[in-house]
């Protein structure tokens, strides 16, 4: 889906985006940061791989879901970050596009001690996306829309193994049930400005398998209460819903 917006991004802009003919993620990533990342923006760090920032480039093939084109570019950066190239070749080889444990801990120990205080926002936000480290940071200066915060989120979630009854959990990882909580009980419609982009939020719900609230919430926007009917009984269909004991209880 984000790889669609970039490519409708580059259309729109063909003078400034300069992709030339040659197809694939890279070429298009490259055109997409020659649109959106000013010339000379301060900070950014490791230099250049065609005239492009390097962890900006890095950052949005990432963000495409196409670890070759990430590596197609560290292999033609700076010999600082040709070191990367073991973490994404480690991704790339993993059923679950993760880290193992010890890869992650050594990332995460070298964002908290050197590129946390770096000033590259995009390197900064590679090191956190694939280390899930600093889950508190939503790297505003680069996830700038729900489903940029959505798609990192998601990339940061860990599934704690389960405990004793009564001990507790680390509060270093991000869980599916802790992202949850946060998109639907301290975030909420406020913070997603719900009444006036209700789809935005009914998505950002969606996607994070609270279909219960999703529904509800779309059901009480007039124009779009059919539309929740009709989902409701196509996902109850299919046992996708939590259906309440008593049909007059709420959903969530």
């Amino acid at each position: 889906r984000y790889k669609s917006y970039m490519n409708n991004v580059v259309t729109g802009n063909l003078k400034e985006a300069q992709r030339g003919g040659v197809p694939g993620t890279y070429p298009l990533v490259r055109s997409f940061v020659n649109i959106r990342v000013p010339q000379g923006l301060a900070g950014l760090e490791d230099g250049m791989v065609d005239d492009q920032p390097v962890w900006a480039l890095i950052y949005y093939c990432l963000r495409c879901g196409d670890i070759k084109a990430a590596l197609h570019c560290v292999h033609r950066a700076s010999p600082q970050v040709k070191e990367f190239s073991t973490i994404l070749q480690d991704i790339e080889k993993s059923p679950d596009l993760k880290l193992n444990p010890q890869a992650e801990a050594f990332l995460q120990r070298q964002y908290r001690q050197q590129i946390k205080h770096m000033t590259d926002p995009y390197k900064r936000a590679v090191y956190s996306v694939i280390s899930a480290c600093d889950i508190e940071y939503d790297h505003p200066e680069v996830a700038k829309a729900a489903d940029d915060y959505l798609w990192f989120k998601l990339w940061q979630i860990r599934e704690e193994p389960l405990l004793p009854l009564g001990e507790p959990h680390s509060g270093e990882k991000l869980t599916y049930t802790h992202l949850q909580s946060l998109i639907l009980e301290e975030y909420g419609e406020s913070h997603y400005n719900a009444q006036e982009k209700p789809l935005v939020y009914y998505q950002v719900l969606f996607l994070t398998g609270q279909f219960e609230a999703a529904l509800e919430f779309l059901f009480r926007v007039d124009k779009f209460r059919v539309h929740a009917v009709h989902m409701a009984m196509a996902m109850h269909q299919q046992n996708l819903l939590a259906l309440p004991t008593a049909f007059d209880a709420s959903l969530c």
